[in-house]
């Protein structure tokens, strides 16, 4: 197969270590909670919901994201995948009487946390709202890149953030990559290493600038959370780019 047939639209992200890294923990919380139903939102084109749904096969697994055209991308993947107890909603994420919250186990937001828009209140409202909506024993998982716990408003830590993060995605894209090259593919896997670059460099702007991408520190959201009645299970970080897992329980 061909590199450029591996790569589609917007999944460049996915083939990178500092998203695998924080998958992957996601992933095995999970299955440590062993749930009967999990309800992943902003689920994108579902890379997470199907490998959900594939590693704990008696679980129910619900897919949320507000794009539409992610649907055919997940009904695809599933089929490969041979996965038959995944759904996908289209919705907002935040629209949370939309979902039957309260026959859910777990709920899972894998870069999703930081698309609730600005001001703060909004997070906060979101996670006060989920936990009244939610049972007791219920758990949110939450895979994030958080801001460095130095930052106060300074734009130098967050670029200093995002260029590492840059690097080393564009480096791990292209060895990931190496072994599937083809005669005449090596601009193919040039071009692809320069468009993730990209993708993050842009990404690195909307941090600075707060448009799209409204990240938060780990330690804000512990506390908030706390604030609004949930127990902090887990909160660690996965790797050197800030990027960490924080599991809540409604008590």
């Amino acid at each position: 197969m061909k590199i450029k047939e591996q790569f589609v639209e917007n999944d460049y992200l996915k083939k990178s270590s500092y998203y695998i890294s924080l998958q992957n923990g996601v992933c095995k919380v999970v299955s440590l909670i062993n749930p009967s139903y999990v309800l992943e939102l902003g689920c994108a084109n579902g890379n997470t919901s199907i490998r959900i749904a594939k590693e704990n096969p008696n679980c129910s697994v619900v897919g949320v994201d507000i794009r539409q055209d992610m649907q055919e991308k997940i009904m695809q993947q599933q089929k490969l995948n041979k996965v038959k107890n995944l759904t996908f909603v289209c919705g907002d994420l935040t629209k949370l009487n939309n979902y039957n919250i309260k026959n859910v186990d777990c709920v899972v937001m894998l870069n999703a946390f930081h698309h609730i828009e600005d001001p703060l209140l909004n997070k906060i409202d979101f996670l006060s709202e989920l936990h009244s909506k939610m049972r007791s024993g219920t758990y949110v998982v939450i895979g994030e890149p958080f801001l460095d716990e130095k930052y106060i408003g300074s734009e130098t830590i967050i670029k200093k953030m995002f260029s590492n993060r840059e690097k080393e995605s564009s480096y791990n894209i292209f060895w990931n990559n190496v072994a599937t090259l083809e005669r005449n593919d090596n601009l193919i896997l040039k071009e692809n290493s320069e468009n993730l670059a990209k993708i993050v460099s842009s990404e690195q702007n909307d941090v600075i600038k707060r448009t799209g991408e409204y990240y938060v520190t780990k330690t804000w959201l512990e506390n908030e959370a706390s604030q609004v009645g949930f127990e902090v299970v887990i909160s660690e970080y996965v790797n050197i780019f800030n990027d960490g897992v924080v599991v809540l329980k409604k008590k």
